[in-house]
């Protein structure tokens, strides 16, 4: 047996940043005025497929974030040379989620084009939440995690997970919208999980 050769089958996946101060800013501010004042602000639970309680729609910060998101969608076109290729692209709804423990996100996928979250505070971390599944082996850990699920070439469905816990606040991650994902619960802290989460569509 001479010259074993292998090859990978191309794929996609998500991409991410780190937000500024004054990008992360003024989303935070309106996110604070909603956690003051849940009930006169529009609930978006209706809409949304989340086992969450407190989910309601952002309306201040909406031009400011497609500013942000915009080009990360443009960054994903050609990180991995998407099938649209297309560069002009607008928001179609923004919301946030205020998780609480044992709440959580089944697996599902979204309209339009691209989706996107907004890591704003995560009460734990994944030393915290793993103490709680000491039997659990590693690679199924996963309580707090974002999860994505894509199928493989073979046919088989393959999570891949994200750690979100502390070290992701003030992070953005884009992803398209039909790529199938969900949010596990967690178990280590009271406080709420909080992530502002939206859906754009090509700018017709």
């Amino acid at each position: 047996m001479n010259n074993l050769f292998s090859c990978t089958f191309p794929n996609i996946g998500f991409v991410g940043c780190d937000l500024t101060d004054d990008e992360f800013n003024p989303i935070l501010e309106e996110v604070n005025e909603i956690q003051n004042n849940f009930e006169n602000t529009e609930p978006m639970n209706h809409r949304l497929i989340g086992h969450i309680e407190h989910e309601y729609k952002i309306t201040k910060c909406f031009d400011h974030i497609q500013s942000i998101v915009v080009p990360v969608c443009q960054m994903y076109d050609k990180t991995f040379n998407h099938v649209l290729q297309i560069k002009n692209y607008k928001l179609d709804g923004i919301w946030v989620n205020f998780q609480k423990k044992y709440e959580f996100n089944p697996p599902h996928h979204h309209t339009g084009d691209f989706s996107f979250v907004i890591y704003v505070k995560i009460p734990y971390t994944m030393e915290e939440e793993n103490k709680l599944t000491p039997s659990v082996s590693e690679q199924f850990k996963v309580n707090g995690c974002f999860n994505f699920y894509y199928t493989d070439v073979l046919g088989a469905v393959r999570p891949w997970k994200i750690p979100t816990d502390k070290t992701y606040e003030k992070k953005l991650i884009v992803f398209p919208a039909k790529m199938n994902h969900g949010v596990m619960p967690f178990y280590s802290s009271d406080g709420y999980r909080i992530s502002v989460s939206g859906n754009l569509e090509v700018n017709k």
